[in-house]
């Protein structure tokens, strides 16, 4: 872990590009695990609302996908991130391609998990206000 928190401040001419990385990868990754909280407490009392005990126990197997899922793909881009940049094997159009991708390919992912739990939360709270 310290090494990777490491390489975002001692890139030379690049830390204009690698410390702003660093603050909004950490902000990404706080402001998504403070959501999955809320998350998982309205998945609890929506589940508790329209089925009882068993949309409890439904909602205690299922509750890491809200909480832990989206701040952990931006955990798993904040630490992986400069081991992309350390290849000796890759090309500069590599390691630039790779990097592209990833940075869209996570927030993406974590994005769509975050909304999916959403509208199925929802869902879920649409069925106990019946």
């Amino acid at each position: 872990m310290m090494t990777s928190m490491r390489w975002y401040w001692t890139r030379g001419a690049y830390n204009i590009l690698t410390i702003p990385a660093f603050f909004i990868l950490v902000l990404m990754m706080v402001d998504h695990a403070f959501l999955g909280v809320i998350q998982t407490f309205v998945l609890f009392a929506a589940a508790k609302q329209a089925w009882g005990f068993w949309g409890v126990i439904a909602a205690a197997c299922v509750w890491p996908l809200p909480l832990l899922m989206p701040a952990g793909m931006y955990y798993s881009l904040f630490k992986n991130l400069p081991g992309l940049w350390m290849r000796l094997d890759a090309t500069l159009a590599d390691k630039i391609k790779t990097s592209i991708g990833v940075c869209v390919l996570f927030p993406l992912m974590a994005y769509l998990i975050f909304k999916g739990c959403a509208y199925a939360i929802a869902w879920i709270a649409d069925i106990g206000a019946v």
